[in-house]
């Protein structure tokens, strides 16, 4: 299993190919998918920088299926009252982008100039002291859940007894349909940690 790392390691492919390697049935990443964190307000409005800082380091979904065998993608709703604390949890709760130690614990933030970043909370402070940020996205605060481009791989790295005897192929992956994940392959609701 990895958890918002894809994006850090020098090597996707090797480091892939070693958890396929070493897994005894199934290989599991929690990862972003860019073109939806793109358009999160956070990123469009405030700090498009990250797309080329940090979220560029992100692999594709579409590479992440190629590379792992038999690998679906499902999307994660991220609650609003999510206490993770990676940049896009606070998608419903822009003041916490404000706190220093929210900041502190996730990598975005590290990988933008300081002048830019206070730019960005800059504009984000007075728009929410003006009320220019709740009336563009304040009905957010009432929204439950929102896909922020958060996703789940799951590849089996074995492949099982039923497959025909000798084929030893693995199929490339296939991505689950946009929208909000349903049926056996989502992940249960509610499963990210809850204040």
């Amino acid at each position: 299993m990895a958890v918002l790392t894809v994006q850090h390691w020098d090597d996707v492919e090797r480091g892939l190919h070693e958890l396929v390697r070493v897994a005894r049935r199934r290989v599991v990443l929690v990862t972003m998918d860019v073109r939806v964190l793109a358009r999160l307000w956070i990123v469009r409005d405030y700090l498009p920088q990250t797309l080329a800082a940090h979220a560029a380091t992100f692999p594709s979904i579409s590479r992440l299926l190629e590379l792992l065998p038999r690998a679906t993608a499902s999307v994660i709703p991220v609650p609003r009252d999510c206490t993770d604390g990676f940049m896009a949890a606070f998608w419903g709760r822009p003041e916490a982008y404000l706190d220093p130690a929210v900041r502190a614990a996730s990598s975005p933030w590290h990988q933008l100039a300081p002048e830019t970043v206070d730019r960005a909370l800059s504009r984000l402070r007075g728009d929410l002291a003006s009320g220019a940020w709740d009336r563009r996205y304040g009905s957010l605060r009432h929204e439950p859940e929102l896909d922020v481009g958060l996703r789940l791989v799951a590849a089996e790295a074995r492949i099982s007894r039923a497959s025909p005897a000798g084929s030893g192929a693995r199929p490339s992956g296939r991505q689950s349909p946009p929208g909000p994940a349903a049926g056996p392959s989502a992940p249960p609701r509610g499963w990210l940690p809850r204040a």
